[in-house]
Formats: structure tokens, sequence, C-alpha cells
């Protein structure tokens, strides 16, 4: 993630912070979804992945390893195609359409 912010950075430092706040936000979260998690209890994470300012950026795989590292158990995963994107979000018109979603059911240890 380091590197991957790196790059961004060097293109528009606003963003690399922005995506920064997001990925610490997100391991909070995780972290929390664990605590209030009953033990042996499930957790699905859906999530795709990024492009930022022409830099890939491997969301799911990120929140991933951050779930791992909160004591959550990888059951199974697998990337699901999005034939027909349903929300009407504006988007940036520099933004790329997500062509994948990535899917992880964990178990709480």
């Amino acid at each position: 993630l380091e590197q991957a912010l790196r790059l961004v950075f060097e293109e528009e430092p606003r963003r690399s912070y922005i995506a920064r706040s997001y990925f610490m936000g997100m391991a909070k979260a995780v972290d929390q979804v664990h605590v209030v998690l009953r033990p042996s209890g499930r957790f699905v994470l859906v999530l795709g992945r990024n492009t930022i300012r022409g830099v890939p950026i491997d969301s799911f795989g990120f929140v991933l390893s951050l779930c791992e590292a909160a004591g959550f158990v990888v059951e199974k995963w697998f990337n699901y195609e999005i034939i027909k994107n349903a929300f009407k979000l504006t988007r940036h018109q520099t933004a790329d359409i997500i062509p994948l979603d990535g899917v992880a059911v964990m178990r709480k240890r």
C-alpha cells in the first residue's frame, strides 16, 4: 500500500492523503467489527479495486489483509464480475468503471 500511495503522491498529494485516510478508517472499522462480532461469527467483505491517478490500488487485497491482522480467518474468497452497474453514482470523467468486486467470507477466531 505504501508504494502505491507514494506513486499517487507524486501525481497528486491530496488524493494520496485521502486514500491513506480511507485505509486508516477501514482498519479502525474492521477492528470494531471484530470486537462486536460473536465468537465464530462471520463477516462478509465486498469491495472493488480502484485506480487513483493512473495507479492501480488493490483495495480489496489491502482491506482483506487488515481483516486477517484483526483476527479474522478467511474461509473463502472470489472475484465477482459486475455485469450491470446499478448504482447511479456520478463519477468523475477520469474514473474507471470497476469491473470486479472481491468477495470474502471470514470467521472470527
